[in-house]
């Protein structure tokens, strides 16, 4: 029987990975690793351009795609003292990192 309600049942839940993605990255990725030697000398054979192209191509199956995350915080419900404890923080943490 088909499902008229319009709401979602089974499946994978939100955030699970597909697991025939990864299982596709792991090949290609396979792929790429076993055949370096020849797509170095392929890159390096290619204008800049083109290799440039190349290599970004290849990344987008290798690598994870980037997500913009959307961080938002409400600070009006604390007080003068909870903020200033907040700036300190960070002001204390830049300065850690730029010691480094």
């Amino acid at each position: 029987m088909a499902n008229t309600t319009g709401k979602k049942f089974g499946g994978r839940k939100p955030g699970t990975p597909n697991r025939t993605t990864e299982q596709m990255r792991a090949v290609i990725g396979d792929i790429i690793y076993e055949n370096l030697p020849r797509i170095r000398k392929a890159i390096k054979d290619m204008p800049d351009k083109d290799a440039i192209i190349f290599i970004e191509k290849l990344l987008r199956h290798v690598l994870p795609a980037q997500r913009t995350v959307d961080l938002t915080t409400d600070l009006s419900g604390l007080n003068d003292q909870q903020l200033d404890y907040i700036i300190n923080s960070l002001i204390s943490k830049e300065d850690d990192n730029t010691n480094e």
